[in-house]
């Protein structure tokens, strides 16, 4: 479910208007309208969720469980503050694993991350608290993987692009990337 698709289904569950919400929430009516168009999304981990779900549950009358699932629920369906849909960028996640032989294991270890936290990210049962961030550091990863004409190579094949654009770590560094995170 979108996020504008959850605050929608709220605001109609509770019977209540965009001024209310926006009264409860201490956010702007405008940026409301917004959100509910789908013009407009919270950057994932923002203040203005938690607002967001604290205004719903007042209105609502609930409790911190409710507080709680609402933040859940509207934080799960943001994007992760990249220019590809989760899906994709998963998809490609695993595809640059593959490629490079990469072990959830020995990609924790590099990244200082718990191995079960790499391994629910790996399976799409979880997203990257810092999305930009995260991809950075696997980018920084692979282009000290990739060092050798054979695995340069797989690279450059995975990424759609010569190996000689691969020449340098920087190069690598941004081409994984971009790759993982654009269009």
């Amino acid at each position: 479910m979108r996020f504008q698709e959850i605050l929608d289904q709220e605001l109609e569950r509770l019977g209540k208007t965009n001024a209310e919400l926006a009264a409860a929430s201490g956010l702007g009516k405008s940026t409301l309208s917004r959100y509910r168009r789908g013009e407009r999304e919270p950057r994932w981990g923002s203040p203005q969720i938690w607002q967001l779900a604290k205004g719903l549950t007042a209105l609502g009358g609930g409790g911190d469980a409710e507080l709680e699932a609402l933040h859940t629920a509207l934080g799960e369906c943001l994007s992760t503050g990249l220019r590809l849909d989760h899906a994709t960028y998963l998809s490609r996640l695993n595809s640059l694993c593959r490629c490079l032989d990469i072990r959830s294991s020995a990609l924790a270890r590099a990244l200082a991350y718990d191995p079960s936290y790499i391994s629910r990210i790996l399976a799409g049962t979880r997203r990257p608290g810092d999305a930009a961030g995260f991809t950075a550091q696997v980018a920084a990863y692979a282009a000290r993987l990739s060092f050798s004409p054979d695995r340069r190579e797989a690279l450059a094949a995975l990424l759609n692009c010569s190996p000689a654009a691969l020449e340098t770590r920087e190069k690598v560094m941004s081409a994984v990337r971009r790759w993982l995170s654009e269009f």
